[in-house]
């Protein structure tokens, strides 16, 4: 029958394996990155099943990483969106680009926090997902309700105060007016703002009340004159005690 013979096709698979362990490297790279953001990080498929997370969500929520990844976005966003609104969205949304809103996550001992989420659509380990980070905002939200509580006080008191309260700058330009009695002034308050004491007051007048408002900036103290008006109310005297404020402006009472 002849020679058996055998042939053997030997392939260079170094370049191959070398991409293959490029790719895992990359890939646990991305994944240490990922695990530790200072801000919560959710991947979930197009059902809403978790398959990644991070210590900051652990951490936020309160359930552990393992019982994280048996969990789905509405154990945790009770307004998420459906299975269908995710499928559009990854597909009317280009890889890299993302969508923010403002939501409220549920922790495990039942109490909510805001967050601020980010969401966008990527491959993962060869399966379409959502990529949401989750940034708690609960700082931010209690600072702008103390803004809003601490303006609202000083909206009240203003309000109850007799007397004009009056912001110019340095030129003495009205900036910004508080009485509850407008028949106090000269003008209606929409026809002061934006004038100069010297449009509306009597030379003498302007020239005094200028005069405290550049000392009292130069000197950073209260300054205080008296003078006469004919206002909306009649014929009317005042004392005004200057004090300096920010951006070189000052503060007249």
């Amino acid at each position: 029958y002849g020679d058996a013979r055998t042939v053997m096709i030997i392939l260079d698979m170094t370049e191959r394996a070398l991409a293959q362990e490029a790719l895992r490297e990359s890939e646990e790279r991305f994944r240490m990155a990922m695990y530790y953001l200072p801000v919560g990080l959710f991947v979930h498929d197009l059902t809403g099943r978790f398959v990644m997370a991070n210590e900051a969500s652990s951490r936020n929520t309160g359930y552990s990483l393992d019982e994280l990844l048996t969990m789905s976005v509405g154990d945790i966003d009770r307004g998420s969106i459906t299975a269908t609104e995710r499928e559009q969205m990854w597909s009317e949304l280009d890889q890299g680009e993302s969508v923010s809103f403002e939501s409220a996550h549920l922790r495990k001992d039942g109490s909510l926090y805001p967050v601020e989420v980010f969401l966008s659509p990527t491959v993962f380990h060869g399966r379409r997902v959502m990529l949401a980070l989750a940034q708690d905002i609960s700082g931010r939200k209690a600072a702008e309700q103390a803004l809003r509580t601490s303006e609202s006080r000083q909206r009240s008191i203003l309000e109850v105060l007799p007397d004009l309260i009056i912001e110019t700058n340095v030129e003495g330009e009205y900036l910004d007016i508080h009485t509850a009695y407008e028949d106090l002034l000269l003008l209606p308050k929409r026809d002061l703002l934006g004038r100069t004491i010297n449009d509306v007051l009597p030379k003498e007048v302007a020239d005094r009340i200028k005069e405290c408002i550049r000392t009292s900036l130069s000197s950073k103290s209260l300054q205080s004159i008296e003078y006469k008006l004919n206002t909306l109310a009649g014929r009317q005297f005042f004392e005004a005690r200057i004090v300096p404020s920010e951006n070189e402006t000052v503060v007249a009472l």
